[in-house]
C-alpha cells in the first residue's frame, strides 16, 4: 500500500517512465498494452498517457504503434522527467 500512495506523489510523466522502465527485462523493449491499461497501471487517464508518451516519442524516448510501446532508449527514459 505504501508503494501505491508513494506512486500517487509523482508526476505523471514520472509515474510512466518509472512503469515502463521497470516492466522490461534487459533485451526486452517492446510492450503489448494499450494506452487505456497503461493508464489504469499507473493510476492516470488515458488521454493523460497519451500526453505524456507523445511527449517521450517527440524526444525519441519511445516509439508507439497500435496496443503497444517500444522503449528506443532506456537511459535516458530513466532519467525522463529530468529532460523534460
Amino acid at each position: 500500500m505504501a508503494l501505491i500512495e508513494a506512486g500517487r506523489l509523482r508526476s505523471p510523466e514520472e509515474r510512466v517512465a518509472l512503469y515502463l522502465s521497470r516492466v522490461f527485462w534487459p533485451g526486452v523493449r517492446k510492450l503489448s498494452l494499450s494506452q487505456e491499461e497503461l493508464g489504469h497501471l499507473v493510476g492516470l487517464s488515458r488521454q493523460t498517457v497519451n500526453r505524456v508518451l507523445r511527449q517521450m516519442e517527440r524526444l525519441g524516448l519511445v516509439s508507439l504503434a497500435f496496443g503497444r510501446v517500444d522503449i528506443l532508449n532506456e537511459p535516458a527514459l530513466l532519467n525522463y522527467p529530468a529532460r523534460a
